[in-house]
């Protein structure tokens, strides 16, 4: 992973927001990873992962709208 893509899923107060297993799958989707990528790569099934990369999809939109409301 580049040093840029690592900070983002690390180092700032969205990824904070996620789980520990949110922010592996972040980790991955950074990567240019597939849902079935993932799925492969944390031993899970794709529905998990598909939820997962939803939920973080979720929270970034609610993230973005707290920020724009300040």
């Amino acid at each position: 992973m580049r040093e840029d893509e690592n900070t983002f899923v690390s180092g700032n107060s969205f990824s904070r927001q996620l789980t520990d297993r949110e922010c592996e799958v972040l980790k991955l989707v950074v990567m240019g990873k597939s849902n079935t990528e993932i799925a492969e790569e944390l031993s899970i099934i794709f529905q998990t992962a598909k939820y997962h990369v939803g939920s973080i999809l979720k929270k970034k939109y609610l993230y973005f709208l707290l920020l724009l409301s300040h």
